[in-house]
């Protein structure tokens, strides 16, 4: 299964974990097989996808922007980077319910409101925003958010028990995934590529004398 994140018209994420062989998988011994699957099912895959207007807004469309490898990395990791905010696992919400004087920065319909959303119903049906424009309703949820770090798009029981504390430190760029040195021959990776790329040449050259000695 693939989950994925759509953040406005430029950018989306998918994350998914491949356990298994697809329709579209190469074929290969089956002794191979599960050993490559054996690694792939430990580890999450996160791809991220730019679209034009990304692109264009960081002057990165023309291919040769990242001929280099060292801006190439860095592109990468300000992409990775992305990841936290689209995740906002760069913001620091609460995990307990704050004390009521804690809670006198609110104002008297505010602090019915996140009261309203403790009880793990949405906040846009409370009576006060119900109906209201969505300017409004988006104001109310802003101000809760700044004065108490309560995010009322996550449901409490969610948001209270942090179901995954440790992701913003597992969601960093890494540069690349070390390949296990046995599978090095059926991934495609630099050392790899450069074998094919040189028997590929040969092929080409083979065609093209091929086609010159037939005149």
């Amino acid at each position: 299964m693939t989950i994925y994140i759509r953040v406005g018209r430029c950018n989306a994420v998918s994350a998914y974990v491949k356990y298994a062989p697809t329709p579209k998988s190469v074929e290969l011994n089956s002794s191979v097989m599960k050993v490559i699957f054996s690694v792939s099912a430990c580890l999450l895959r996160v791809e991220k996808i730019n679209r034009s207007p990304w692109l264009s807004a960081r002057n990165l469309k023309n291919p040769q922007c990242w001929r280099s490898s060292k801006e190439a990395l860095r592109i990468y990791k300000d992409c990775f980077d992305e990841l936290l905010t689209y995740l906002r696992l760069d913001k620091k919400f609460r995990q307990r319910m704050p004390k009521p004087e804690y809670k006198k920065k609110l104002t008297e319909i505010e602090n019915s409101v996140l009261d309203w959303h403790f009880e793990g119903k949405s906040y846009k049906t409370h009576p006060d925003i119900s109906g209201k424009s969505c300017q409004y309703i988006s104001r109310v949820k802003r101000q809760i958010e700044m004065k108490m770090f309560v995010d009322m798009s996550i449901p409490w029981k969610i948001q209270s028990k942090k179901l995954s504390p440790m992701l913003k430190e597992k969601l960093v760029w890494t540069k690349q995934f070390k390949v296990p040195a046995e599978l090095e021959p059926y991934c495609f990776i630099s050392k790899t590529v450069r074998v094919e790329y040189e028997k590929l040449r040969a092929l080409v050259n083979d065609e093209i004398n091929s086609q010159i000695a037939k005149g």
